[in-house]
C-alpha cells in the first residue's frame, strides 16, 4: 500500500527560460501487511520539485512527473536495500 501527498506550492515565471515554472511537494510512505497489521517499509521525506513548460498547466504536470519518478525511485532503492521485492 503506498499513500502519497502532493501539493502544488506556486508558480512563476522562469527569469533564465521565460517559461512558467511550477513547484511541487511531495512525500510519502509504503506500507506491507505483515498479518496484523500495516508496517512503514519505506517512505519519501518531503521533497520539492519543480517543473517548467510554456503554460502553468504544462509545467505543473511537468513537476509532478519529476517528483513521482525521484520518489518512486527512493522507494525502490529502499525496498531493495531491506530485500523486499
Amino acid at each position: 500500500l503506498v499513500i502519497a501527498t502532493v501539493d502544488v506550492l506556486g508558480a512563476d515565471d522562469d527569469p533564465v527560460s521565460g517559461q512558467k515554472r511550477v513547484y511541487v511537494s511531495v512525500k510519502a510512505q509504503v506500507y506491507q501487511d505483515d498479518g496484523l497489521f500495516y508496517e512503514t517499509v519505506a517512505s519519501v521525506a518531503p521533497t520539492q520539485e519543480q517543473g517548467l513548460g510554456p503554460s502553468e498547466s504544462v509545467a505543473q504536470t511537468n513537476a509532478l512527473i519529476s517528483a513521482a519518478k525521484l520518489a518512486s525511485t527512493e522507494f525502490v532503492n529502499q525496498l531493495n536495500v531491506k530485500g523486499i521485492y
